[in-house]
């Protein structure tokens, strides 16, 4: 009994100590910027495969 609470504890050290990593990141600028970049490239790609629909129905039509 006392071994599995032992590990469920270190489980729950890890958990947090893995918040903690990722919540660090979100805080630097270089970090932000690269998200917005990543925000950008899939804006651009979404549009992209709107623009692909839309011409493929075009084709459709034509």
């Amino acid at each position: 009994m006392n071994q599995q609470v032992t590990l469920s504890r270190s489980g729950e050290k890890t958990g947090e100590s893995k918040i903690s990593q990722q919540a660090v990141p979100s805080v630097d600028p270089m970090s932000a910027e690269k998200a917005a970049r990543l925000a950008r490239i899939k804006a651009a790609m979404q549009t992209s495969a709107r623009e692909r629909r839309r011409a493929a129905v075009r084709h459709q039509f034509s």
